[in-house]
């Protein structure tokens, strides 16, 4: 990504993008001397017993974990596994979860278990606002909701994709 131009016109506005994401993973093994993949398992997998979470290795076939369906393109075309569409998994993506390991990870952020509380008092504060209708802050969106102050991050692959939401004020979490 080193030759692509940052478009600092946009710097005031809402794009959601992976690179981000990739970059900060690159940054973590940086600093780390560690794969992205070690350093989470050893310092948020473990240490939270995540024991039902994982990154996808292209090699393996991981127990208990759904195979996501892609639908058909067109009307000679059926449905199809997304294991072809794999890649592995990329500090944008690539892990599995089960909602419990999802509720963890989130009690674990938000408890000062894996992050100071001055990063998760940046990550939950607005910085800017999407096109949805919702505030952003650091890798989190913030929605309110029925008076409610909602705080997640959602993702998906083809034929997959999960949601992790949490109600502040009432400290409930749902996890699909």
């Amino acid at each position: 990504y080193k030759s692509l131009k940052i478009d600092r016109s946009k710097q005031d506005s809402y794009g959601y993008s992976n690179v981000g994401f990739i970059t900060l993973g690159y940054v973590v093994e940086a600093v780390t001397g560690k794969s992205f993949d070690s350093y989470l398992k050893e310092a948020i997998f473990e240490p939270l017993e995540m024991n039902e979470t994982g990154l996808y290795a292209l090699t393996e076939i991981i127990p208990h974990v759904a195979t996501g369906y892609v639908r058909p393109s067109g009307p000679d075309d059926h449905w199809k596994t997304n294991h072809h569409l794999n890649k592995g998994s990329s500090p944008a993506g690539g892990a599995f979860s089960s909602p419990g390991d999802l509720i963890t990870f989130y009690r674990g952020l938000w408890n000062g278990k894996l992050l100071q509380d001055r990063s998760v008092k940046l990550m939950m504060t607005p910085h800017i606002e999407t096109p949805f209708g919702s505030q952003y802050g650091y890798g989190i969106a913030i929605n309110s909701l029925n008076d409610q102050t909602v705080m997640g991050h959602l993702g998906g692959y083809y034929g997959a994709r999960g949601e992790l939401m949490w109600y502040k004020e009432k400290d409930v979490m749902v996890a699909i």
